[in-house]
This record gives structure tokens, sequence and C-alpha cells, in this order.
């Protein structure tokens, strides 16, 4: 069996944690999809030492994880309106005095720690579902993080390895971005979900799209409005996933949820003079300041 030959189609499910057949194709990268089930050891005595009544497994469980590349028909713009150093640590680059920096993203007012702005462009195909599904509610042309559970989505995977079709349901995920200057700008995401149990079926027609990949590079950087050297950045959206008990499922699971975030963002800005911009003044006094960075 090839590794090569593998795809993944998604749907967003009607009810939460009823699996319904996965119709759209996404593109990604590093596709992993497993069983997590834990096992419980029956550790009754008997006659003779050792292990003498074999396990048995618990909820039936599973995770599924990839990178997507960042497509869409316009830029996309990222805007975090409340940012506050947490560490700042200095380090060189290519002889360049720079700095490790991470933030906390804090709320401006109300669920707005993030806003991912699509302008008029149309997201590669699967985009739109896997935001949905990590937390994200689409208003107009802006997706933003909520904080109602009624108002979660969740997703249904499908994957087909070579032959083998597994799957997922009731999955929700956490989702990290990728910058790196001048590359792709990449979503990864981690789902957890209900497993479904594999079976043979062969790879179905896919066909992804042709959006166009967007770059860290022709677009924008700024903290409080002014722009900044950089040559990379991490967005971790801190999606807090748990599972929804319920002896009621089969699988032991209804579906899973995100219960809280706690978004994190990493760059590392040039060095500049206090006068022109004091870092470690702006650390020490816990100011908030808006970071905005686009792709093109």
């Amino acid at each position: 069996m090839l590794t090569k030959k593998r795809i993944i189609k998604i749907a967003i499910e009607t009810t939460p944690g009823t699996k319904v057949s996965g119709s759209v194709p996404v593109l990604v990268e590093d596709l992993e999809i497993k069983p997590t089930s834990p096992f419980e050891q029956r550790a009754g005595g008997g006659l003779y030492l050792g292990n003498t009544v074999p396990g048995t497994l618990g909820e039936l469980t599973g995770t599924c994880s990839f990178t997507v590349e960042l497509r869409s028909s316009a830029g996309v713009t990222f805007t975090m309106p409340k940012a506050q150093y947490k560490e700042i640590s200095e380090g060189e680059r290519d002889g360049l005095i720079v700095y490790e920096a991470s933030a906390q993203l804090n709320n401006s007012s109300g669920d707005d720690w993030l806003t991912i702005n699509k302008s008029t462009g149309t997201l590669g195909s699967g985009i739109d579902e896997l935001l949905k599904t990590s937390g994200f509610v689409l208003s107009s042309t802006t997706y933003s993080p909520h904080s109602v559970l009624a108002n979660q989505k969740t997703l249904s995977i499908d994957v087909w390895e070579d032959g083998i079709k597994k799957g997922l349901a009731g999955a929700q995920a956490k989702m990290s971005v990728e910058f790196d200057t001048g590359k792709r700008v990449l979503l990864k995401f981690e789902y957890s979900g209900i497993w479904q149990a594999p079976v043979d079926e062969a790879l179905p027609s896919f066909s992804p799209g042709s959006t166009a990949v967007l770059h860290a590079r022709g677009g924008t950087f700024t903290i409080g409005g002014v722009a900044k050297k950089i040559s990379k950045l991490s967005l971790d959206c801190g999606q807090q996933i748990a599972p929804r008990p319920d002896v009621n499922a089969t699988s032991g699971i209804a579906y899973y949820s995100i219960t809280n975030y706690d978004p994190v963002v990493s760059f590392d800005p040039e060095a500049e003079l206090v006068a022109s911009y004091d870092i470690h003044g702006i650390w020490l006094a816990g100011t908030e300041a808006a970071i905005v960075f686009s792709a093109a």
C-alpha cells in the first residue's frame, strides 16, 4: 500500500456526533488518522501470575491531523486587537539583533481576540468547514471565535489510504497558523473525534480545486498600526477540546466540544532603539496593542 495515495473529504454534521459522508475534498499535507481508544486492563486474580483474562477498550476515540495551505482568490487578513507581550528574549538572525517574542491575545469587545477577514475572496475547498469546526463563526466576510456551545459545528472526516477508508465523527479541532516570510501560509489542524471502524473502499474521485495559494509576502505586519520587520510568525489559537461523555452513545461519547481558548502569537521583530520602539517598556507595563498581518 502506498502512502502517497491518500485523500481526505469532510462535511459539517447536521446533528453533532452523527456521521455523514465526507463530501468536500481538501488538499492537505502530513495527513495522519489513528484511533486513540484507551485500553483497560482487567487485573482480576486467578490461579496463575500475569494477565489471565483479555483486556477491553474504553471510549471509541481517534485523532486526525494535517496541514492545509491558506488558499483564497483574494488576500486574507488576521487581526488581533489586543496583544500583550508574555515573554521576550534576545536573539540573532543573519547578523541582526532580533527578539523572540510571544504575546497573549485578549478580547477587546467580546469574542474578538482574533478575526480572519477574507474580504471579497473565496477560500479554497474545505477551509470554510475547517474554520467553522475549530470554533469560528462566519459573519459576512469575517470569521470570529464564539462562546456559545450551541453554535459550535462538528465535523465528519473520511480518509482513504490506498483502498482503506477510516473516519471520525463529532470532531472539533485545535488550529494554528504558520507564517514564514516569502513562503506559503499554512494552517495546521488536529481533530479529536469518534473513531469509525475502517472498511475496504477504493479511492473516490478527488478534485480540491485550484484556488491560489497565499504567501507571506506583499502583505502587512503591524503592531499598533506601525509596520515591523519579522521573518516568521506562529499563531496558536489554543482551543481546549473536550469529549462530551454520553452512556447512550455507542462510542461512549456524544461528540467533542471546544471548552476554552488560550491563544498566543509568537514572532521575531528586529531590535530597535528605545526611542523608536520600547519593547521592554511595553512588556513591563503590560500595554496591549493590535497586531495585524495579512497574506497576499
